[in-house]
């Protein structure tokens, strides 16, 4: 620790406010992404996925225009908790993004004693977020501000061990963006062979010019799933999914909670979750669940439909809950109090699919179906590297842990693919 010095963070950084961009200007399409809170992660980083942007298709002043690397904080949190308040990321080499009033733009003022790639490490430690929380104003909306942030007591290490620290937890970074990549790639490629086969109608060596070659029926949506099947609880103990557990974008889904008690829905292995409830259907919040083990039962949101194919598999029945035709018409069937609106399971009566001839949904679940699997397992990969890169972050900002004695194996975890 003899290389350590303690120092208040205003004495290494300022922090700007950004501006308040014009609400009439907000779009769903654009040329700028204006970025606000809901762009970053509780750990820290940037989500920039569609699904999580805001554009802005007004005039903008320069000054506000983010350029690649900068480093932004979140200074305002919706949530009494503020999980996500202090989190900061570094914005992407691509895209143009906006600096918003809600977000702090950090900027190094002392190089010689701090280096920016360190800088997103040090602000996202449990030892300075804590800080951020425990200095915050409001009782319901938590807000920080840059003198607040200035404030905060650090210890940093010599420039050498700055990037030696930042270029390990980068490393653990780019790997989990790198899976997710490859996560995503599959994903594409499973919807986008049941788009051709079962929408298109166009399964290898059959030419459909209009209605359906023999041996496919269109059915009843409700015929050719099991809508929230009936389960008995027999556990002492149970997972539990939550909202906030299922991916806008991906199959991949993690409990994040153990319960004792089997309230809400009921679902198994290679069961599909729906959401049901406004905006989170809209945002295509949608699981495939691969966790569980062969008659295991877990429980989670009652906001979550759970749909099990009769004569079909799981990628069938997790693909066909993606489709926009799907979605959509459970978005034009929902009803209810505006902000609190879902769709009821008998909407799904009225909707007629294709069920393809038992070959043939054999086929695609061979097919498509290790597509997933592989895609689960990347995504497996990516929390356990998540999960080691976040127990080393405090150890190592503070210097508790040498980051010359890390062993580099802990990038790669056991049965990679």
């Amino acid at each position: 620790m003899s290389e350590w010095r303690a120092v208040r963070l205003g004495n290494l950084i300022d922090v700007h406010h950004g501006y308040a961009f014009k609400g009439e200007h907000f779009a769903d399409d654009g040329p700028d992404v204006l970025l606000t809170p809901k762009n970053f992660h509780p750990a820290g980083g940037l989500d920039t996925s569609p699904q999580r942007c805001k554009r802005y298709d007004g005039p903008v002043d320069a000054q506000f225009v983010l350029e690649a690397g900068d480093i932004v904080i979140a200074m305002t949190d919706l949530m009494q908790a503020a999980p996500i308040l202090g989190a900061a990321g570094r914005v992407p080499e691509t895209g143009r993004y906006l600096h918003n009033q809600r977000i702090g733009k950090v900027v190094v003022t002392d190089a010689d004693s701090l280096v920016p790639e360190f800088v997103p490490w040090l602000l996202n430690s449990p030892h300075v977020r804590s800080q951020v929380r425990a200095t915050a104003t409001g009782s319901t909306v938590r807000h920080t501000a840059p003198t607040r942030i200035k404030e905060i007591s650090v210890v940093v290490p010599s420039l050498e061990t700055q990037r030696r620290i930042a270029g390990l937890l980068d490393s653990f970074d780019e790997l989990i963006a790198l899976n997710e990549r490859r996560v995503l790639v599959l994903e594409r490629l499973a919807r986008a062979l049941h788009h051709e086969w079962f929408e298109r109608l166009r399964y290898p060596g059959a030419t459909v010019c209009e209605g359906l070659q023999r041996g496919w029926r269109s059915q009843a949506m409700s015929d050719v799933f099991i809508i929230n099947p009936r389960i008995r609880a027999t556990q002492t103990s149970y997972e539990k999914v939550t909202m906030g557990d299922l991916n806008e974008r991906l199959a991949t889904v993690f409990p994040s909670q153990r319960v004792s008690r089997p309230s809400g829905t009921r679902f198994e292995k290679d069961d599909v979750l729906l959401a049901r409830i406004t905006p989170s259907l809209e945002n295509g919040k949608t699981g495939l669940v691969k966790f569980l083990t062969p008659g295991e039962i877990a429980v989670g949101s009652t906001e979550f439909i759970v749909l099990r194919g009769k004569v079909v598999g799981p990628a069938f029945a997790y693909c066909a809950a993606r489709s926009d035709r799907v979605r959509d018409h459970a978005v034009r069937s929902m009803s209810g109090a505006s902000g609190r609106q879902r769709v009821a399971t008998d909407a799904f009566n009225s909707l007629q699919i294709v069920e393809p001839p038992p070959d043939v949904a054999e086929e695609f679940e061979r097919t498509a179906g290790p597509w997933l699997d592989m895609g689960y397992e990347l995504a497996r990969q990516s929390q356990a590297l998540a999960k080691t890169r976040d127990l080393l972050l405090p150890a190592l900002v503070t210097g508790r842990r040498d980051v010359s004695k890390v062993a580099l194996g802990l990038l790669l975890p056991s049965g990679s693919p």
